[in-house]
């Protein structure tokens, strides 16, 4: 299944969806740090494409 990363976004910080074991908080901060992760990976900024969680 794919979401959009802003709609993934705005469910988890109004709580519509969840990361089991996550608080809404970490949940947020994770999903911004794949975000950049893969936003470095693509600009070359990185040595690696993804960033490990």
């Amino acid at each position: 299944m794919v979401y959009p990363f802003k709609g993934l976004y705005l469910s988890v910080k109004t709580g519509r969806a969840t990361f089991k074991g996550f608080r809404r908080l970490e949940a947020l901060q994770r999903l911004n740090a794949y975000k950049d992760g893969v936003l470095k990976g693509y600009m070359g900024d990185s040595q690696t494409l993804f960033e490990e969680l």
